[in-house]
């Protein structure tokens, strides 16, 4: 009576983390672009929203009750944090971070370690994680939303009889009463499943000639989804009755960045040099580390960002940037990728915004958008969704840092 109590409450916190992610999620990422919200913020509103709520609190007890049960009844240490079957070939992992890049076969992950803030990799069918792991952490919400089953298991000769089938190719069903796993007589059609497409980048007009536009002139082909969409906000704000302001806002569009790099030939040679390598490491298949532990991946992306870091802004921005929207006033300059905000690829978190920046010193905070293109989670998320390298460009979106409150006529 009592685990069966217990349960359903575990199932009812699960039900409002279900509901708050389909009422908030695509909500808080439009709503947050467009008020020109942190990247970070935008991310996490809703596993937020879910682990500040006294339903958070619940869970955890209730996941620490059904252990004591567990353990007075001696019953097996599984705790199942999203429901579900799923096949793969077995890979054991100290921790997300060594997920390899080209990774094609759906794989079950034998898990060692886990802090809960992980992004869960293209794949990956189940989690098997060898320590307990809150159902309402981030990482169990993600997973709930990418459909990965995802369990638990605390104790030691379990999680070692799960790692005899490492290289194999199981099956994994579980449900709140029990876990089961067998290995795969016929493991081609769970092998053969078709990986899903690279997100389609769109079209990149490059405007080398023009290194600083007004937002209205703004379009996904020149300054990317971000800077467009702040032009459609914009734009609805000027109409009668609207309610609300967006900020004064320019833009460095498409191509001033590599129009800096052919300024500097033997800059460029290097960083075509680089971009190609990634590719290439991209293509290597099964067995390529991530870009933590990979050190020519990471020594690659390293060395990218410092010839970015190099490169001279055009003249005239700074002053432009000053006339335009104040010398005084503090700025956020943000990334606009063509990578990015698209259909099947939101991409936020990605690169780099620079917020309270004051015109005087936009140049530098141009550089460090540009040079985000070249982080090492951005060039491995690039990576392991498929979008080759040499594709991606950044356009950089200036806007003025609004108050917190509207000054009313």
């Amino acid at each position: 009576m009592i685990k069966a109590t217990l349960l359903r409450a575990r199932r009812l916190a699960e039900d409002f983390a279900d509901r708050t992610v389909s009422l908030f999620a695509e909500r808080a990422e439009k709503l947050g672009r467009a008020l020109g919200a942190p990247d970070h913020a935008i991310r996490v509103f809703s596993e937020s929203a879910i682990r500040s709520h006294v339903v958070f609190q619940v869970s955890k007890l209730v996941a620490g009750l059904l252990r004591r049960i567990r353990q007075q009844l001696k019953l097996p240490a599984w705790e199942v944090v999203v429901a579900g079957q799923a096949a793969g070939r077995v890979r054991l992992l100290a921790s997300l971070e060594e997920w390899g890049q080209g990774q094609e076969e759906p794989a079950v992950i034998l898990l060692k370690s886990a802090v809960g803030d992980e992004q869960i990799p293209r794949n990956v069918a189940a989690l098997v994680l060898a320590h307990e792991m809150p159902h309402l952490s981030h990482l169990g919400v993600r997973a709930r939303q990418a459909g990965v089953v995802f369990v638990s298991c605390e104790e030691r000769s379990e999680f070692e009889r799960l790692q005899t089938l490492v290289g194999q190719v199981v099956s994994l069903q579980a449900t709140p009463d029990h876990v089961v796993y067998q290995r795969v007589t016929d493991p081609a059609p769970v092998l053969a499943r078709v990986r899903p497409p690279a997100p389609r980048i769109p079209p990149v007009r490059l405007l080398a000639g023009h290194p600083l536009i007004a937002l209205e002139q703004a379009v996904p082909e020149t300054s990317g989804g971000k800077a467009a969409g702040a032009w459609r906000l914009a734009s609805l704000s000027r109409r009668n009755g609207a309610g609300f302001v967006t900020p004064r806002s320019l833009v460095v569009p498409f191509g001033v960045m590599e129009a800096a790099l052919a300024a500097s030939p033997e800059l460029e040679k290097e960083y075509r040099e680089l971009v190609a390598r990634l590719d290439h490491l991209r293509d290597d298949g099964p067995g390529v580390a991530a870009a933590e532990s990979n050190p020519e991946f990471a020594t690659a992306t390293r060395r990218l960002r410092q010839i970015v870091q190099h490169l001279p802004v055009p003249g005239g921005i700074a002053s432009e940037v000053s006339r335009q929207l104040g010398a005084n006033t503090p700025l956020i300059v943000r990334s606009s990728a063509n990578c990015e905000d698209l259909p099947d690829f939101a991409g936020a978190g990605l690169y780099e915004s620079v917020i309270n920046v004051s015109p005087s010193a936009v140049d530098s905070a141009i550089r460090t958008v540009w040079s985000s293109l070249w982080t090492d989670r951005a060039a491995r998320s690039r990576s392991e969704t498929g979008i080759p390298h040499g594709q991606a460009h950044m356009a950089v979106l200036i806007q003025e840092l609004l108050r917190d409150h509207v000054d009313q006529p």
